[in-house]
């Protein structure tokens, strides 16, 4: 962990810091330290003194005469979008470069690798860009961005008088400003999002489309296509067909049904019947037969 972190472990020899009778001493305290901080640090060492506790205190000394030294070899800041990295671009990087091969200390050892590696990544990858080079939304306006400062600032001035008082005159300088604010982004968005509609009509691939592409996480512009290249596929997703003819089926006029008369529904009747008495004679004969 405080490897990932950048922090340099600054426990030297071997005494425990811990040690409780009838335990086995251990070293559970440790001093961790940046990188800028860490070659300030001396004389690091635990201490035999009495503390009343299990745990032994610890002892060590910043050295003040090297803070120029410290700020010197502090980590920039400045980062590289790893994402982005041109591999062609960094083999091609001389890692000698014009730097001389003798150094009078490992100080200058340091610096100058340092100073190489910043060159190859600054040449081989862009660097990210902060929040303050972003590009605002398309809603934003002057007006929002002075309501905004003014909010934040009668905030701050509410936050400090609520640790002296009630604060009650700043808490409503605080609550009105920011109504206003919110006022203010609502009406804005409701007034471009109809502006943007309507560019949206004359200009296709402007800021509407940019916006919804934004949304959908690709801000890539189709590849510019001819009228002829257009034309071929289109003709073919969409291919066209012979207009198929179909012949049209005869019409067969109804036919009128005579009605049945009063000999063919006794007629049917009866058959009826004898289909459901047939199975009550079948079992009858198969008692009569199964008898001794």
């Amino acid at each position: 962990m405080s490897a990932r972190l950048e922090f340099i472990v600054l426990n030297t020899g071997a005494a425990t810091t811990f040690r409780r009778p009838g335990c086995e001493e251990t070293t559970p305290d440790i001093t961790l330290a940046s990188e800028g901080i860490a070659g300030t640090i001396k004389e690091w060492k635990v201490l035999e003194d009495y503390t009343g506790s299990d745990h032994q205190y610890i002892s060590f000394i910043i050295d003040s005469k090297n803070d120029g030294l410290r700020k010197k070899m502090q980590c920039s800041t400045r980062k590289w979008n790893v994402s982005k990295l041109n591999s062609e671009a960094l083999s091609e990087i001389d890692a000698h470069g014009s730097e001389e091969s003798s150094y009078n200390n490992a100080m200058e050892i340091v610096e100058t690798t340092m100073k190489m590696i910043s060159r190859a990544c600054t040449k081989a990858m862009p660097t990210t860009g902060s929040n303050r080079h972003k590009t605002p939304a398309y809603w934003w306006t002057e007006n929002i961005a002075q309501l905004r400062r003014t909010c934040f600032h009668l905030r701050r001035t509410y936050t400090r008088a609520r640790r002296r008082s009630a604060a009650v005159e700043e808490a409503q300088l605080y609550q009105a400003a920011r109504k206003e604010l919110k006022r203010a982004i609502e009406a804005s968005k409701d007034r471009k999002w109809k502006e943007l509609c309507e560019d949206i009509n004359r200009n296709p691939w402007g800021l509407g489309y940019k916006v919804a592409m934004k949304k959908l996480g690709a801000m890539a512009k189709p590849p510019e296509l001819s009228a002829q290249k257009i034309d071929y596929i289109v003709s073919e997703l969409f291919p066209t067909h012979e207009a198929l003819t179909q012949e049209m089926e005869p019409i067969i006029a109804p036919q009128e049904i005579p009605p049945f008369t009063a000999e063919e529904l006794k007629s049917a009747t009866n058959k009826g019947q004898e289909k459901v008495h047939e199975p009550k004679l079948n079992v009858a004969v198969l008692g009569l037969c199964s008898n001794p």
